[in-house]
């Protein structure tokens, strides 16, 4: 309340808004942001600068106002430039583009201990666009985010390595990968939930599209909802899951669990996969007219499907299942 932009930025004279501690910041700094609702678009770009907040989310809350992406860090071919974000409300912006809540093209960032909800883009990446940067999410709810086309959570698009830890991904949607859509990406999930996404055509949890490599580890995968295919997964590059519940996806067509198309090797080992809905479970796609790459079913549980099992629409996907516990196995 006692900020003012002519102050020098002390905590006894703090400025008022975020944009001009950003451009006052020199390279390596932090820029401490008290309890309050700032109603910016705050643009990074260039600036080795962090952002982060005293009393957390809850209380501190960076508002769009429909005016364009929350935040921006547009940093094209330079990969030496670091930003964490930790402690916000990221919500309500609108962009034409990518990326309505955060985008950010080139660098390295860490967003922490965040709440990014209610952006819409009609573009990529309702929450959150990453293009070739290197970034974690960490301790975050991604929530009610909307895409017209890919990603309303979560947007990832050659993307060197990124990792999600502890992070909710829930009520997002888009037409394809509500939850998140992964382009040409490589990186890891840890103790995370992707749950309650819509997709109005497929892949409504995940969408891992060619050239890309997941790892979902100690997470669930729960009522998420795909128009067509792939209830929880549309997976077409790498996915290996483990120790994790896939459980109370639908999907409208084929893949309540899984739609497997044309993908670069599917692994399960010690997961449940449960409740799930629709014309099959796991649906198996192969277009090249080779034999595809196997989905290897180890340790795991599928049972109590309102689905009918593996159903395989074209060619020939090896399918390689040990010590499991298959329902009509």
């Amino acid at each position: 309340d006692n900020g003012s932009d002519g102050n020098n930025g002390s905590e006894d004279y703090p400025f008022a808004s975020i944009q001009h501690a950003i451009n006052s910041s020199n390279d390596g700094d932090s820029v401490f942001v008290g309890p309050g609702t700032y109603f910016e678009n705050i643009d990074l770009s260039g600036k080795n600068v962090s952002l982060i907040s005293l009393d957390g989310p809850e209380s501190t809350i960076i508002d769009g106002g429909q005016n364009g992406r929350v935040i921006t860090l547009d940093n094209p071919g330079n990969n030496d430039i670091y930003n964490r974000i930790s402690g916000f409300t990221i919500q309500n912006g609108f962009w034409s583009g990518d990326g309505a809540g955060v985008y950010a093209y080139y660098g390295n960032l860490d967003i922490e201990n965040n709440i990014i909800k209610d952006n819409t883009t009609e573009g990529n990446g309702g929450g959150i666009a990453l293009d070739n940067t290197t970034a974690g999410i960490i301790n975050s709810d991604i929530e009610n985010n909307v895409s017209n086309n890919f990603g309303g959570g979560i947007y990832l698009s050659s993307n060197p390595t990124f990792y999600f830890d502890n992070t909710n991904v829930t009520q997002n949607s888009s037409y394809r990968g509500g939850g998140v859509y992964i382009n040409s990406s490589s990186g890891e999930v840890f103790n995370s939930s992707v749950d309650n996404n819509t997709s109005s055509h497929d892949g409504a949890g995940i969408y891992n599209a060619s050239g890309s490599d997941l790892g979902f580890f100690g997470s669930r995968l729960q009522y998420n909802t795909s128009a067509n295919n792939g209830g929880a997964v549309l997976q077409k590059g790498m996915f290996i899951t483990e120790d994790c519940i896939i459980s109370n996806n639908e999907a409208g067509d084929r893949g309540a669990a899984f739609a497997i198309i044309n993908h670069d090797g599917t692994y399960v080992n010690r997961s449940t996969i449960v409740y799930n809905n629709s014309g099959a479970v796991i649906q198996l796609e192969e277009e090249s007219g080779f034999d595809g790459d196997s989905l290897s079913i180890l340790n795991s549980i599928i049972r109590n499907n309102d689905s009918g099992g593996f159903y395989t629409v074209e060619g020939y996907v090896p399918v390689s299942i040990n010590y499991s516990n298959i329902e009509g196995g």
